[in-house]
């Protein structure tokens, strides 16, 4: 039986599609979760909207921070009126709780929102990262393609002390999380940060002008969905290709990929 146990639960049967989970694992408060709600529906004001509110309400009574059991950290609803298998909508509500769900990966403090791409494992992420950020020659013209909310390009800027850090990805709601996440880095840290929404696979080519440094992280695609051909002499390091879940064995795919590593 569930933490939150079941008696009392609103029926919400055809209209909860699926309620996605984010854990915050470090921090101050470990193993609080980020409950999102995908609702069919258009909006909080659609029918059976009484049902939404019933039922955070119970999850919040039950789970949130003056229950017995503090499980929860925050609910967002997302409402989803499409029979389509794409999963979320593009309305969301946060409605319970703080709206930033903060993890250190890489040294620095990210933000991340049901909007973002979380990791289920921070601790081998985390490896990662610290492995990944010895690739990088401090004081590096960078850019992170496909960079969702920046945890990547960040940490890399932070860490790597670099002249320019351009982080490119598709999803507009992941802005909010990686500007919240920026405005923590330290004021003086001396590198050019900047976040655009485009599609990188379109002219990937454009972005690799002035970069010393590429960072790709396709999702599901592999880097080589990514077609890096230019006349110009860039300097490219293609680090990895981050393919969901979050179970990544970096030497294998480093030697499928024919990139030799060597320390800076």
């Amino acid at each position: 039986m569930s933490p939150l146990g079941c008696s009392g639960l609103p029926s919400a049967i055809g209209i909860l599609i699926v309620a996605p989970l984010l854990t915050q694992t470090a921090l101050s408060r470990p193993w609080l979760i980020c409950i999102s709600l995908v609702w069919n529906s258009r909006d909080e004001r659609s029918q059976n909207a009484e049902k939404l509110t019933s039922l955070i309400e119970y999850l919040w009574r039950n789970g949130g921070p003056k229950s017995s059991v503090h499980l929860i950290h925050s609910i967002w609803a997302n409402f989803q009126a499409s029979t389509s298998n794409i999963i979320f909508g593009h309305k969301w509500r946060h409605l319970k709780g703080e709206r930033d769900l903060w993890e250190r990966y890489g040294g620095v403090d990210i933000s991340l929102d049901p909007c973002t791409f979380g990791q289920a494992n921070t601790l081998s992420f985390n490896s990662l990262l610290h492995k990944l950020n010895k690739y990088v020659p401090r004081g590096s013209t960078v850019v992170d393609l496909y960079s969702g909310a920046g945890v990547i390009g960040l940490s890399v800027a932070a860490s790597r002390k670099c002249r320019s850090m351009k982080c490119v990805e598709i999803n507009k709601q992941s802005k909010m999380s990686f500007e919240t996440s920026a405005s923590r880095l330290p004021a003086n840290l001396g590198c050019t940060i900047t976040w655009h929404n485009t599609d990188a696979s379109v002219e990937p080519v454009h972005w690799l002008e002035g970069s010393s440094v590429v960072i790709v992280d396709p999702p599901r695609k592999g880097s080589a969905s990514v077609n890096v051909q230019t006349g110009e002499e860039v300097a490219v390091k293609l680090m990895f290709g981050l393919v969901e879940p979050i179970v990544i064995d970096v030497a294998a795919f480093i030697a499928q990929e024919n990139v030799k590593t060597k320390h800076p």
